[in-house]
């Protein structure tokens, strides 16, 4: 996963299960080549299940953050703010921004990335104090 080979986690575990049910198939019930693979991915799935709750209570929590920072950001009354929270985004995330009709910038909230919004949040809640 780490060197990139996978796309995504679903694409890893097709492989991981590829990999235990060819196992099972070419080799005989009785086998301890089947029983091994049996419980690798009996293991694997129910260790799967945890990490799919993760990621959706991850997910929700993300929505929920980006919802409030375009809260926040909708209530932004001066320029010099804006200039700050742009200029923090093309800063950390700069694959966030968008330039439209070569003058209107544009802040894609669903491209930021948790750390850059975690900053964000802090930079709005710090100018807010």
């Amino acid at each position: 996963l780490s060197g990139g080979e996978y796309k995504g986690l679903q694409e890893f575990a097709t492989d991981v299960r590829l990999v235990w049910n060819n196992a099972m198939q070419y080799n005989v019930p009785a086998s301890e080549i089947y029983q091994n693979a049996a419980g690798f991915l009996e293991t694997f799935e129910k260790k799967w299940k945890k990490i799919n709750k993760n990621l959706d209570n991850e997910g929700t929590k993300m929505k929920l953050e980006r919802q409030k920072f375009c809260d926040i950001l909708r209530g932004i009354e001066t320029n010099e703010k804006l200039g700050k929270l742009v200029l923090a985004v093309q800063r950390n995330c700069p694959s966030a921004m968008e330039m439209k009709n070569g003058k209107e910038i544009v802040i894609q909230v669903s491209k930021l990335d948790s750390k850059t919004l975690e900053k964000l949040m802090k930079q709005l809640s710090a100018e807010a104090d």
